[in-house]
């Protein structure tokens, strides 16, 4: 409306000086909410109670601030059954306040989830936090002369909710996500107040287990005529559902759409379109490369059958304009399964669904700003429309979105490897060691508890300060980016076809000079259609598989690698095209192009360890006041730590008479130790040790290799004289 929100930011100075003029002598404490904001990490860091939402530091507040939503918003979560994912959209309303422009820092936006649910329904679990990284982005005009403000922001959570085994009895969490600006929400507080940022709760559903046939009391409750009252509220044609509704048969084309002049609005659709269902989030993950749209679900009744049935489906569908030329493409189609409720919570019930994209091609270097156009359609039963055209039961939005800077591939048609066990390629030493190079960190996971999230180093032991390389075992899964054209999933299963070329992951030992080993395991990659996976197997004995569609293989799984044997290894990926005909065997290949040789360090021989007392009591039980005593070895090829303790019990176990620390991170030959039961009361304890080495295990950081030894139960009794 006002082109570079200049009348907004005048108003907003002529506020500000006549609170000024109102102000005591102290003139420090006229300050505008953009100095604030520009301060923000200075004032908390020497006050935390800064702006009143600390009171547990017992400090004063200076300027009470909270829930402030003029910057950013949280507009909407919703829950992906299949991906097992919260989604959380936010809004940036403003082109400044955000601590810099694309090339610099920014700022963060922070959410944090928490889950409620049954019997503790006074308590909130901590569920974990997310970010995404924001700017100051001038504000600018689109192709319709409209504002490219609000941006919308998603940041998906990974959550699997307990499943309900019962389908006659849905079982409905309660989700809170808390956004702050800059400020990571402390864990475990869900009533936190952001200084800037808001909260929101909203209710979902958690997956059903496959279940048996309907029993007869269900049914016969089912048809009773209070039931069938109900249903009767209910618009026949939500009733007697069908595909062939009249009005309702709507091809979509996957070629882009000429041009429309409509201008944004929050919620396209009659009032009587949404009273079933209404999409009410849409935004662009950027760190995962999705659009992500959110569903609410209002009503109990309507959606064909209760959850002991197949109910019916909610479409998606997306469209972008990624170059701002007022052309529209089609990405994709996505579903929701929706189901009768025996009762609907305040707020309804939130889904959200996914649509991986290709940015490489949209994107930009970090200091040319790229925004575009996004819309997605929702239509119950049938897939929506394009708009401007409204299903009959459904709605669509449109919002501007940020596309993320330095995605740009230097060749989109070259092989390319993203990560190797879970880390991206340039935290690994793929020249010489194959081992993760210092401050190497996993790609998708975070520290807990940190004040800012911060990836999760490799290493077992980075909460005492460990930084050292790692190698890998277990499953090596290897993921990389799509290459070339690839076939369009044909509704919602991932049955394509062949794709413009093939690749495979080739391995062979260090400083081999034979043919290298193709993998020939079958690589299971999630996609967004139900049952959220499916298993490819490689395309003959060479190892081939064809590229999938995003929409099949979100995380770009490409090869599921697990060594024989320990050692240094290399692995590249290859792509080639065929060239023999079509049901020949065997199949040729020409190889268009290949990766570097990585070198990769496999480890098979896990941590070792003994925990032996030498004194151990008679029938277990010795007096208080005795030493009990012992040796114990700790080793591993890649040592991690070792800890020896006593459960039940704060007393430490001494090692080598104090010369050894524990817990320790260098391996230990055969060495003793003690314990002093002198301040023990009496009652049962068990002596053991952990030695945990530092492998990857199964690219995951929740495998660690770790063995417990010892666990020698005993008990202390009174002192002597006692």
């Amino acid at each position: 409306m006002y082109k570079g929100r200049a009348f907004p930011k005048i108003l907003v100075a002529l506020v500000l000086t006549i609170r000024c003029l109102a102000c005591p002598p102290d003139l420090s404490k006229c300050v505008s909410q953009d100095d604030y904001r520009s301060n923000f990490k200075n004032l908390i860091a020497e006050n935390p109670n800064y702006f009143g939402n600390a009171p547990e530091t017992n400090q004063p507040s200076v300027i009470p601030l909270s829930y402030d939503t003029q910057y950013e918003q949280l507009v909407s979560i919703g829950f992906n059954p299949i991906l097992s994912v919260l989604e959380a959209t936010i809004e940036i309303k403003l082109d400044y306040g955000f601590d810099g422009v694309l090339c610099t820092n920014g700022s963060f936006e922070y959410v944090r989830f928490y889950e409620r649910y049954g019997p503790l329904w006074y308590q909130w679990t901590d569920l974990g936090a997310v970010t995404v990284n924001t700017h100051d982005i001038l504000d600018s005009l689109d192709c319709n002369k409209a504002s490219v403000f609000p941006l919308f922001y998603v940041l998906t959570l990974p959550f699997q909710p307990s499943t309900q085994s019962n389908c006659e009895l849905p079982r409905l969490p309660e989700i809170r996500a808390i956004l702050s600006w800059d400020q990571l929400p402390p864990p475990s507080s869900p009533y936190f107040p952001p200084t800037w940022g808001n909260a929101l709760d909203q209710y979902i559903q958690s997956p059903t287990l496959p279940l048996p046939p309907p029993k007869v009391d269900f049914i016969s409750r089912a048809l009773s005529e209070e039931n069938i009252r109900k249903e009767l509220r209910t618009p026949k044609e939500r009733f007697h559902y069908s595909p062939s509704n009249a009005d309702q048969q709507q091809v979509l084309s996957h070629i882009p759409s000429s041009a429309t002049t409509l201008s944004e609005l929050p919620r396209p659709g009659s009032p009587s379109n949404i009273i079933f269902e209404e999409l009410i989030g849409l935004g662009l993950d950027y760190n995962l490369q999705r659009l992500v749209a959110t569903i609410r679900i209002k009503e109990p009744k309507g959606y064909g059958t209760g959850n002991c049935g197949n109910g019916t489906l909610e479409y998606i569908s997306f469209w972008a304009d990624w170059y701002n030329t007022c052309d529209w493409t089609y990405l994709g189609q996505a579903t929701i399964n929706v189901h009768n409720l025996p009762d609907i919570p305040p707020g309804g019930v939130a889904y959200s669904a996914a649509l991986p994209v290709d940015l490489r091609n949209v994107s930009h270097i970090c200091n040319t700003t790229q925004i575009s156009r996004v819309r997605a359609a929702l239509s119950w039963n049938v897939p929506p429309p394009e708009p401007p055209k409204t299903a009959r039961r459904g709605n669509w939005l449109q919002v501007h979105v940020q596309i993320p800077p330095n995605l740009n591939s230097s060749n989109l048609t070259a092989p390319e490897i993203f990560t190797i066990g879970g880390v991206l390629i340039e935290d690994i030493d793929v020249k010489l060691s194959g081992l993760t190079l210092p401050d190497a960190a996993y790609a998708f996971f975070y520290k807990p508890s940190a004040s800012t999230l911060q990836p999760l180093p490799v290493d077992i032991d980075w909460a005492y300060g460990q930084s050292r390389p790692c190698p890998f075992g277990g499953s090596i899964y290897i993921t990389g980016p799509t290459v070339g054209t690839v076939p369009q999933p044909s509704g919602p299963n991932c049955d394509v076809g062949p794709s413009q070329y093939q690749y495979r992951v080739v391995y062979r030992p260090f400083g081999s000079t034979l043919e290298p080993h193709p993998v020939l395991n079958s690589i299971t990659p999630t996609q967004i259609y139900s049952p959220g996976y499916s298993t490819i197997q490689p395309l003959n004995s060479q190892g081939y598989f064809y590229y999938l569609p995003l929409e099949c293989n979100i995380f770009g799984m490409l090869s599921w690698w697990l060594p024989a044997t320990g050692g240094l290894y290399q692995i590249r990926l290859e792509l080639a095209t065929q060239t023999s005909p079509s049901g020949q065997t065997p199949v040729t290949y020409k190889t268009e192009g290949t990766t570097d040789w990585y070198n990769i360090t496999v480890n098979d021989i896990g941590p070792s360890g003994t925990f032996v007392p030498t004194n151990e009591p008679v029938c277990g039980t010795f007096p208080a006041g005795t030493k009990l005593t012992g040796t114990l070895t700790a080793e591993a090829p890649y040592f991690g730590s070792y800890y020896a303790g006593v459960s039940n019990s704060a007393i430490k176990v001494v090692i080598d008479g104090g010369t050894d620390i524990n817990p320790g991170f260098t391996e230990i030959p055969c060495v003793p130790w003690t314990w002093d039961s002198a301040t023990a009361p009496p009652c049962g304890y068990v002596a053991g040790l952990e030695v945990c080495d530092r492998t990857i295990y199964d690219s995951v950081p929740y495998e660690p290799g770790c063995i417990q030894v010892g666990g020698f139960g005993f008990c202390v009794g009174p002192a002597l004289g006692m």
